[in-house]
């Protein structure tokens, strides 16, 4: 499929996340102006260095996501405010055309099956493209056989009881470091579009004065801030309660 391509400098829109983006370069508001002509559907893809202005396609990231224009409203200092939502992930196949706007050749790219590892190495990589400074997670080995006990062996003696308070925090903490470790570590491992990084007291602490009710709903429904887009769950298929429980990790980390 072709469609016109909107470069964006500090953002990246995933599937299925509603973004508001102001847009004032002529080819971008060319290629939105092209969409809306047709069937309203572009290409959302990310440039390599957000301080480059006018970028070539070597200057652009060959994944994104194809989206659809949901509203779109030309501002009287002449740039226009969009609102989008992507649908699904696509790679550049070939630029049609560069002249006027950036027209693209996409093919739709399939839903990975890569295991929890996999993704975790991916996103530490990511992050520490960007500056950060991540241990690369390892790969785990299999786990050993557990011996049979022998019918003859004296019984063990009895585990000291765990209170039930930190029985049932434990697992909580758990899940909400793997969700960090596996998706919200690509923006707030180094400090991205805006998100507070992971272990910075002073960013972190006008957030943590807000309440954690008010962070767990700007985590779960997502929060348009003024330096960046936080999507719904960090565009993450996570339960509510995990999601929770990534907000708790990250704060305790910075208090």
């Amino acid at each position: 499929a072709q469609v016109p391509a909107l470069p964006l400098r500090d953002i990246i829109v995933f599937p299925h996340m509603v973004s508001q983006l102001f847009v004032g370069r002529e080819k971008s508001i060319a290629a939105l102006d092209q969409a809306m002509n047709g069937d309203k559907e572009i290409f959302l893809v990310a440039q390599k260095n957000a301080r480059t202005n006018d970028p070539t396609p070597e200057d652009i990231f060959e994944e994104g996501t194809v989206g659809s224009i949901v509203q779109l409203l030309r501002l009287a200092d002449g740039t226009v405010k969009v609102l989008v939502e992507g649908s699904y992930r696509a790679k550049v196949r070939r630029y049609v055309g560069t002249r006027d706007f950036f027209l693209v050749e996409v093919e739709p790219l399939a839903e990975s099956d890569l295991d929890d590892v996999e993704v975790e190495r991916a996103v530490v990589y990511m992050a520490n493209q960007s500056g950060g400074k991540l241990k690369e997670p390892e790969v785990k080995a299999a786990p050993a056989a557990t011996p049979v006990a022998s019918t003859e062996t004296p019984a063990a003696a009895a585990a000291p009881a765990v209170p039930a308070a930190s029985a049932a925090a434990a697992p909580a903490a758990d899940a909400g470091k793997k969700l960090y470790e596996t998706t919200c570590v690509a923006c707030h491992g180094a400090g991205v579009a805006g998100a507070p990084k992971f272990g910075d007291k002073a960013a972190w602490a006008p957030r943590i004065k807000q309440g954690s009710a008010t962070l767990y709903e700007h985590a779960i429904k997502g929060f348009q801030g003024k330096s960046g887009v936080m999507p719904p769950k960090g565009g993450s298929s996570a339960s509510d309660d995990e999601v929770k429980a990534a907000v708790d990790y990250m704060s305790d980390a910075a208090k």
